[in-house]
């Protein structure tokens, strides 16, 4: 991902490295509120919760340049926000049903970590 320009290419990395941080910090995170989400913990609040880590990774991903992350997030944040129209039983039964979408966005975090990702 270069610009010609070395200046702004130096800014980019940056963002770059800083967005593979917060990736490695948002895995865990995404797989406690899962947890708790497929558990029936506090479902509404731990899905809105796991919303907004997996949209605004899904937005930033492709704004850095992984848009497997990116790919990866958007449908899982439909899935969620579909589900936050249900019931507290409703979203908790259809969160069971998202492991191999989970499995994706995470599977995509740990490319980005590994360097795998563009």
């Amino acid at each position: 991902m270069s610009t010609g320009d070395p200046e702004l290419d130096r800014i980019i990395a940056e963002l770059r490295a800083a967005f593979r941080v917060r990736t490695a910090q948002e895995i865990p995170l995404i797989e406690r509120h899962y947890a708790a989400l497929k558990a029936g913990i506090v479902p509404r609040t731990e899905a809105a919760a796991l919303r907004r880590i997996v949209h605004q990774m899904g937005g930033s991903a492709g704004s850095f340049g992984f848009p497997a992350l990116s790919e990866a997030a958007i449908p899982l944040d439909d899935a969620i926000g579909f589900a936050l129209d249900q019931s507290d039983a409703e979203l908790v039964e259809a969160a069971k049903g998202w492991e191999a979408l989970v499995d994706r966005l995470l599977v995509a975090c740990r490319a980005i970590q590994e360097g795998s990702e563009p």
